[in-house]
């Protein structure tokens, strides 16, 4: 039943922000920082800092390469459409940055009215005056005001100066509160199923695993509260966040789109949904995106002069890392009866025999795609399959 709790901290954000853009929208000097948002300056094109500012954005605000996506996906049923689901969010989340656009920009308007200044000063690190200064001088050179430096000094510091002031700061850091605990939400519940996928006898022992976890996270968040944890938080925001993150998602489209091959994600995608990916999505999962990815780490680094570190990696089997599993969704029984016939020739070829039969030898050939599929009765998968997953336990 606690899993509800993300019911209102997913919702209520929506309602502050409503609650914040209606009173932004009523204060004077609102159109100049509207009138700065929505008008582009196509020369910042050219800078790639923009670039993989947007790509760092996107990544976080969408959640591609952090595994959040897949075990939350994990808990729908084979046949959920997925397809339909990926597009429904991006809209949403691309509608709810814009949305909270229009929120931040109108009060910054409004403090360039009230200060007499132009919007670009306002939202800079060195041009907003504030009756900290002495605070605020420590912790610029670290926070930019473009990133957290907006949320944290910017954004409050325009809010201050509104009639009823503490009620608007009241709702606004609720806000961010909110924000902060639903995405935490998600993000140990992927370290939690993570572990009990991978070790199945802690399955009966969720409450010990998510103390743990919790525990753990705790401990390592310890650090960036201390007197010098800014220091911290910006050498992690800028050089491990953005860039880890992009090179895991690299890895993913490679992985799946070159070394499982396009060709059986496409197949496998078709027993889900009944149609296969077009080739827009094709080419932006095989070329574009990682090409993209590529080029914009490339030149980010060339830019600010980093230098990539060491790669250490352990000996491990290769092949073990896209072996199938029992509990994988093409390879179970009932799953493969609605639309394998639209495979055509893989039909013929003992598609059905290759993953539910048994062969004469210890192993179990699987004709499609080709991989060794560990011995296993009907019994046993229908058993592993029928063993109730983790709730989210929210």
């Amino acid at each position: 039943m606690m899993f509800r709790v993300v019911y209102f901290t997913a919702t209520c954000p929506y309602v502050v922000l409503m609650i914040l853009l209606v009173r932004g929208l009523t204060l004077e000097g609102y159109w100049k920082g509207i009138e700065f948002y929505i008008i582009p300056k196509w020369e910042k094109l050219m800078n790639m800092q923009v670039w993989s500012d947007a790509a760092s954005q996107i990544f976080y605000s969408l959640g591609p390469g952090f595994g959040v996506l897949i075990t939350m996906s994990s808990y729908n049923k084979f046949s959920n459409n997925c397809y339909r689901d990926a597009v429904l969010v991006s809209i949403i989340n691309c509608c709810t940055s814009i949305l909270a656009g229009f929120v931040i920009f109108s009060v910054l308007g409004f403090m360039a009215h009230v200060t007499n200044q132009p919007v670009e000063k306002v939202a800079d690190s060195d041009e907003t005056p504030t009756d900290n200064q002495e605070v605020v001088n420590l912790v610029l050179p670290l926070v930019e005001r473009g990133g957290p430096g907006l949320v944290f000094i910017a954004y409050p510091e325009g809010l201050a100066q509104m009639p009823f002031a503490p009620v608007w700061s009241i709702l606004f850091f609720f806000m961010l509160l909110m924000l902060g605990l639903d995405s935490q939400f998600a993000m140990v519940e992927c370290v939690i199923c993570a572990i009990m996928d991978e070790f199945l006898s802690l399955r009966k022992h969720k409450s010990i695993v998510t103390f743990a976890v919790c525990a753990s996270m705790l401990g390592l968040g310890l650090p960036c509260v201390t007197k010098g944890g800014i220091w911290i938080v910006t050498l992690m925001d800028n050089y491990t966040a953005s860039y880890s993150l992009l090179i895991v998602a690299f890895f993913e489209f490679i992985g799946i789109n070159w070394i499982y091959g396009f060709k059986r994600f496409s197949d496998d995608i078709y027993l889900m949904l009944g149609k296969r990916p077009g080739f827009y999505w094709r080419a932006t999962w095989t070329v574009i995106s990682p090409l993209i990815v590529v080029v914009e780490r490339r030149t980010a680094c060339i830019e600010t002069e980093l230098l990539p570190g060491t790669l250490v990696t352990q000996n491990f089997h290769l092949s073990d890392v896209w072996k199938p599993t029992m509990s994988w969704g093409p390879a179970i029984d009932e799953n493969r009866t609605e639309n394998e016939d639209g495979l055509g020739g893989n039909k013929q070829n003992g598609l059905r025999n290759g993953v539910a039969g048994e062969t004469a030898s210890n192993t179990r050939m699987n004709p499609l795609y080709n991989v060794e599929l560990p011995e296993v009765s009907r019994d046993d998968r229908r058993r592993h399959n029928s063993e109730p997953k983790t709730d989210l336990g929210y």
